[in-house]
């Protein structure tokens, strides 16, 4: 282990990364073209914070009659699948400035993804608070207290490349 570490190569990270691909490609998730793109849309100033991804679950028909009647030559349909990337802008930067970022990131994922829904899911200036209020109102504004960073989403949708 210490000879690893002295390498200066983090296998861990490399190991659970290789856990992680193998899961995907044996449900029939082949992402990383889909990641590829999406690192190229994001440029060298935007980190990703987390991604999700998930299969789009395609609603069959409830008539068995037609699950019998179904060509079992035919291809099988294309899989879909759901991609959540969050990021998070530091509080420092103006709400409006960071809607502009995400916009045109959804922009550049868009030309980079053809084909596949790009919608932002949650946006940097929707202020909803998730904290806990404890004391009471008062209407003095307190300029000390420390800002939060913005959380923005972008949902894509579409089959992997």
């Amino acid at each position: 282990i210490e000879k690893k570490k002295s390498a200066g190569i983090d296998f861990l990270l490399i190991e659970n990364s290789t856990k992680i691909y193998d899961k995907l490609e044996k449900r029939g998730m082949k992402p990383l073209s889909v990641f590829d793109m999406i690192g190229r849309s994001l440029g060298p100033d935007l980190h990703i914070t987390s991604l999700d991804v998930r299969p789009v679950v395609v609603a069959t028909s409830l008539d068995p009659a037609s699950e019998t009647s179904q060509d079992p030559n035919a291809p099988e349909p294309i899989k879909q699948y759901e991609v959540v990337v969050r990021l998070i802008l530091p509080a420092e930067l103006a709400p409006e400035k960071g809607v502009e970022i995400i916009a045109n990131l959804e922009k550049r994922l868009q030309a980079n993804l053809p084909g596949h829904q790009v919608n932002i899911i949650k946006q940097v200036a929707d202020m909803s608070y998730t904290g806990n209020f404890v004391g009471e109102a008062t209407s003095a504004v307190n300029k000390d207290k420390e800002k939060q960073d913005y959380e923005a989403q972008i949902m894509i949708r579409g089959a992997m490349l």
